[in-house]
């Protein structure tokens, strides 16, 4: 298996626990934020405020980390994306109203700017052409035990606890999250200090594959975010679900992206990237249409596990697509504008909820799952096989 072929390089294990320790953190609180939010009294339009300010700190600095990390390092860049994202926490631990919430959120969004791709950016520094295609699985991989651990772990402490307990636990952890990066993360960065930004954008964004990867990642991520802010009010509000068994779907959710990663490898030896992706999309049309006719909590499992399915797989041949269209040199670079694609999908809840508030919630997800076939076109007629990755 190439997880344990990669984890047995011990100059990159330390890379793989920050993805798992991050993650876990960070779905226990994603999980609940947006039923913490209607808990405080947000309407629908605070709700999509909130879930779409982080994507407009991650547009705004996505780029700015990617070029940081590429001149001063990736190690100061992740202390930075982890001590905003705790201090997000802080606030929600007083919150008591929509605009605290909103605040929090913001101020947290700034990590999205430059947390996961700076972490692809410090394997793929650390890593030969033969190990990087494993050793990026294998993040993924990583990446998805903590996105499984952080909705179970939430799950199972709001049988117990209150919502706002679950930020304090955070903040712990994140400290401790901060102190082992201080120890085990070396400060890599570019392999060059003098950066030309507009000729390292403009050659890569001329490649069809990035255009592919930016074209496919755009809309599935408008309709990711959809999903993950209107399946909670629809679980809460028609269904009727607890707490508990809302957080849960995103525990199952989490359950495929992490089979899908750590099958990843014997997948792509059955099926080629393009026709793995198209499928991908079209799965999740399917999916998105079917929410609207779901009656409870069973009938939402298998959606859930859909789109982490669909999740799973297209993230990491979008990240495949970058390592092998970018260099050292701008790596970094080309991360961060691959995340700066993703993060516009975070403004999507927010153009939902006129529709929301007309027709109701069920019209959203009728919508919404149109937008993956949007990306279909571009990968057939642009994309071409992957090649090994640049040194």
């Amino acid at each position: 298996m190439s997880v344990i072929k990669s984890v047995k390089n011990r100059k990159i294990l330390s890379i793989f626990f920050v993805p798992f320790l991050g993650n876990t953190i960070g779905m226990m609180v994603n999980s609940v934020l947006v039923l913490f939010a209607l808990d405080v009294g947000s309407t629908l339009t605070e709700v999509g405020l909130m879930r779409s300010i982080g994507g407009a700190m991650g547009i705004a600095l996505n780029v700015p980390f990617g070029i940081l990390s590429d001149k001063y390092g990736r190690k100061s860049m992740l202390l930075l994306a982890q001590t905003m994202m705790a201090i997000g926490d802080a606030i929600r631990c007083f919150a008591t109203t929509p605009a605290h919430v909103i605040l929090a959120s913001t101020i947290g969004g700034i990590a999205g700017g430059g947390y996961f791709p700076i972490l692809l950016s410090a394997l793929g520094d650390s890593t030969t052409i033969e190990e990087r295609n494993d050793a990026i699985s294998t993040l993924y991989f990583f990446s998805s035990m903590g996105l499984l651990a952080g909705p179970t772990l939430a799950s199972i402490l709001l049988l117990s606890l209150e919502i706002r307990t679950l930020f304090y636990i955070a903040i712990v952890s994140r400290i401790g999250l901060l102190i082992f990066i201080i120890y085990t993360i070396k400060s890599g960065k570019g392999e060059t200090q003098r950066l030309n930004l507009k000729g390292n954008a403009i050659n890569l964004v001329k490649q069809k594959n990035m255009i592919v990867s930016m074209m496919t990642s755009t809309p599935f991520y408008f309709a990711n975010s959809i999903y993950q802010t209107y399946i909670p009010i629809f679980a809460r509000q028609e269904l009727f679900l607890s707490d508990s068994l809302v957080a849960s779907l995103e525990m199952f959710r989490s359950l495929l992206i992490l089979m899908v990663r750590f099958f990843m490898q014997q997948i792509l030896s059955k099926i080629t990237h393009k026709k793995l992706l198209i499928l991908m999309l079209t799965t999740a049309f399917i999916a998105g249409l079917s929410i609207p006719y779901m009656t409870g909590y069973y009938s939402l499992i298998p959606i859930a596990m859909a789109f982490g399915m669909c999740f799973g797989v297209i993230s990491v041949i979008c990240a495949l697509i970058i390592s092998s269209v970018s260099t050292p040199t701008n790596r970094g670079l080309a991360n961060s504008i691959h995340s700066l694609t993703t993060s516009t999908g975070m403004f999507a809840p927010l153009a939902m909820i006129p529709i929301a508030e007309i027709w109701g919630v069920n019209s959203v997800f009728t919508i919404s799952a149109l937008l993956p076939l949007i990306a279909v076109p571009p990968i057939l007629f642009l994309m071409q096989p992957l090649t090994k990755n640049p040194k």
